[in-house]
């Protein structure tokens, strides 16, 4: 890998265009290439979307990286096959997937959830 591709995404699922749509329009479902139809179907997913994630998810809850997950499935999954997926990234010299840095990074906080918790203080289970 050289230094000029080491960020180089284009053949990844999420980093395709529509062809037709001059690089305009993410490769979706629809194969839509207008970028202002696009506009207005996303929005009217997202308007859908939160009819429905408003009677599932209640005020007090708490959102994990799953959960973010689950929402963007339900918002853009009738687009788009990468919907609710982790986006990938080619970082210098990087070997882990998006979840794997998640995980990672849960875990260095456990130290401070514990101790959040003894002092009374309330800290998401996972945090994204």
């Amino acid at each position: 890998m050289t230094p000029d591709d080491r960020y180089d995404v284009s053949d990844l699922p999420e980093a395709q265009f529509e062809p037709g749509s001059d690089g305009q329009v993410l490769k979706n479902r629809l194969g839509i290439i207008s970028k202002q139809e696009m506009d207005a179907i996303e929005a009217r997913a997202l308007g859908r979307a939160m009819d429905v994630l408003i009677r599932t998810y209640g005020e007090s809850h708490r959102f994990t990286a799953e959960d973010i997950q689950e929402c963007h499935r339900i918002w853009l999954g009738d687009l788009y096959e990468w919907a609710g997926q982790y986006q990938q990234n080619k970082g210098v010299g990087s070997l882990f997937s998006s979840q794997e840095i998640v995980d990672e990074v849960e875990s260095a906080l456990e130290p401070f959830r514990l101790i959040a918790n003894d002092l009374g203080g309330e800290v998401p289970e996972k945090m994204v």
